[in-house]
């Protein structure tokens, strides 16, 4: 998506940009779609290359999948095979509950990235993957980014930057760590597992497993791959390595290590990748003219799946402020930005805070599991409370 003209003049020092998003997840890229299509000089870049597979979930809910109808990019995911997921099986102990689970897809994020990133382009955005930030300064008339790309060290020069770097963000110089990290915070860690481990979990089924010490969830994404996706406390994770700590919490399900209650045999085929401690809260959403969204921005365990429509919300809710910075001086944007953060996003994380609360409690757990179990139209004020999280009011969307 990068010409060699492009790659010449960064190495000169010669491109500017009205604003440069770091990061080409869900939400730095709904970030830079939304203002390309406001017909804003965006400039999207992040440190991987494409395909990429990154520790996710993998699934949309219905929030998520609205705002990808508002963007116009619903064609382009059935196209590119995204899996309905009408079921969740949900297990705690000898406890199994199944749930109606509608209006939900799961996709890899290879081919989510891709579907994104190539949007942006289609919009007039510049899109570079393999460009590692290497700092932000702020200088007269904006930041200054520096890159490394092909080995090759190279300056940006944007009037605003938007930090979409996941976990841990990007710093300032002399900036003090900006995120608060939660006491106890469980880690991510995920795998893939080739399509010949049917056992585990059938097309069309996400199945969750809650344990003492974490959860595990397990679906099947578009290529016909085993996602696997856990948060587990650090404690296990130290004492038995990523996969004996994902083994250790789907065998306590009951029952012996066998059929669905054990992971496939095998290594998996990317290795197991893991995540900084995964719930905590951003001190600065927004710093002069950098604006921090998506994981960069705050983040919650995600056991209801709603990490994607998270990011997504922020990032297209995130384009209004980043304009009205880009055309004058940013301070009330980024005071703008903090409170819409706080209404959009951190409302949505509420409910998923207090959730992962009550999973460090086994017993109660499985009661809760039990009951589902039997009366599963229990479970029906979650989902609705999640699907009003869709019917947040966001900005007005660029027509595609």
């Amino acid at each position: 998506m990068t010409s060699n003209d492009d790659l010449g003049k960064r190495r000169t020092g010669l491109v500017r940009h009205d604003v440069v998003v770091v990061g080409a997840g869900p939400a730095g890229s709904a970030t830079a779609l939304t203002l390309s299509r406001a017909g804003v000089d965006v400039h999207l870049v992040d440190r991987a290359e494409l395909p990429r597979w990154k520790v996710c979930g993998g699934c949309l809910g219905p929030a998520a999948l609205e705002l990808l109808g508002e963007l116009g990019l619903m064609a382009d995911l059935i196209g590119a095979g995204a899996v309905p997921i009408p079921v969740m099986e949900l297990r705690a102990g000898s406890r199994r509950a199944r749930l109606r689970l509608p209006g939900s897809l799961s996709i890899s994020r290879y081919r989510l990235d891709a579907l994104l990133a190539g949007a942006v382009a289609k919009a007039g955005g510049e899109v570079s993957f393999g460009v590692r930030v290497e700092g932000v300064t702020p200088v007269d008339d904006g930041m200054e980014v520096r890159i490394r790309e092909d080995g090759v060290v190279g300056r940006l020069h944007a009037r605003v930057v938007v930090d979409a770097t996941g976990l841990g963000g990007l710093h300032l110089p002399g900036e003090r760590s900006t995120e608060e990290v939660a006491s106890g915070s469980r880690v991510g860690l995920g795998a893939v597992f080739p399509s010949a481990a049917y056992h585990m979990c059938p097309s069309g089924e996400l199945q969750m497993t809650v344990g003492r010490d974490g959860y595990v969830g397990i679906v099947r994404t578009e290529d016909g791959l085993l996602d696997v996706a856990a948060a587990v406390d650090r404690d296990l994770l130290a004492r038995m390595g990523p996969g004996g700590a994902v083994s250790e919490l789907l065998a306590s399900t009951g029952g012996p290590r066998s059929g669905g209650n054990r992971l496939p045999d095998g290594e998996p085929s990317f290795g197991w990748r893991g995540t900084p401690a995964l719930t905590r809260r951003s001190i600065r959403t927004a710093e002069g003219a950098v604006f921090r969204v998506g994981d960069a921005a705050g983040y919650v365990e995600p056991f209801t799946g709603e990490g994607m429509g998270w990011a997504l919300a922020g990032g297209v809710a995130l384009a209004p402020f980043v304009r009205q910075a880009v055309a004058g001086p940013s301070d009330r944007a980024a005071a703008g930005w903090t409170q819409a953060y706080r209404r959009i996003v951190e409302r949505r994380q509420r409910m998923c805070r207090l959730l992962a609360h009550g999973l460090r409690r086994p017993a109660v757990v499985r009661a809760v599991v039990g009951a589902l179990g039997v009366a599963p139209v229990l479970a029906r004020p979650l989902m609705d409370a999640t699907g009003r999280d869709s019917r947040v009011p966001l900005p007005t969307l660029a027509a595609p």
